[in-house]
């Protein structure tokens, strides 16, 4: 296995790191933040609190310490990180007394989703928006929606995700691009596509509209990855029924 990498961007303010009291340095963790990074980031962790503060990053392949005198933030470059693994950042200062505060960490995953949407076998078919304002019964699922399956490979996204993507007919895309928030289990989740106003079809035979995923960010918002040969789905619109009158 490569060795991991890490470059550090620490804010150092005066001083290195000492020991001013008799007592031993913490070592339970009074409280705990779980968050997602994505490898390539830089990221600001910080606290607050008055004294002198020391910090410490483990786990991964790789150990690593990062120490910072009279700051209460530090900033974490993720360089080849180890996909979904949990590193520790911890965290405790010493006051002017001299004086041990509690450990607090921060537990961090890092997030190597790559999001993909599944296009049945059989693509999901609905009527069409009957354009006054209101849908008739005749819809395939419940409230007026389809639902798509959305699958990730890898792990370190934390629920909800939110997934932007968008409606298009030959060249004409549905703007603004939609938002949806999806929760996953066991790496699956689904995505519900209204039926409204923009699935109009009068040409009195189907069309095929494209569902096209476009990003995605987990709940810390951090961009996921989208998988480029999966981003689409497709489905097919009924033409609008007419009646003419004599």
């Amino acid at each position: 296995m490569k060795t991991k990498i890490f470059t550090f961007l620490v804010v150092l303010i005066g001083g290195l790191f000492m020991s001013t009291s008799a007592f031993a340095q913490p070592t339970v963790v009074k409280a705990q933040k779980d968050v997602t990074a994505k490898d390539g980031s830089t990221v600001t962790y910080s606290v607050t609190g008055n004294g002198t503060f020391h910090w410490k990053l483990s786990g991964g392949s790789n150990n690593n310490t990062v120490t910072s005198s009279a700051t209460n933030s530090v900033n974490i470059t993720w360089d080849k990180a180890d996909p979904a693994a949990v590193y520790n950042l911890d965290v405790y200062l010493v006051d002017a007394t001299g004086c041990y505060s509690e450990l607090y960490r921060f537990a961090i995953t890092i997030n190597s989703v790559v999001l993909s949407i599944t296009d049945p076998t059989t693509t999901p078919t609905d009527c069409a928006w009957l354009g006054t304002g209101a849908i008739s019964g005749n819809t395939v699922s419940a409230n007026d929606k389809i639902l798509y399956d959305l699958s990730v490979d890898g792990a370190g996204a934390q629920n909800p995700v939110t997934v932007t993507y968008s409606v298009s007919l030959n060249a004409t895309v549905d703007t603004p691009n939609r938002t949806k928030d999806v929760t996953f289990t066991a790496l699956a989740g689904k995505l519900e596509v209204d039926i409204d106003k923009f699935f109009v079809n009068t040409t009195g035979s189907d069309e095929d509209f494209t569902i096209t995923l476009l990003s995605a960010k987990d709940k810390d918002g951090n961009d996921l990855s989208i998988n480029a040969t999966s981003k689409t789905a497709k489905l097919k619109i009924h033409s609008t029924p007419t009646i003419t009158l004599p």
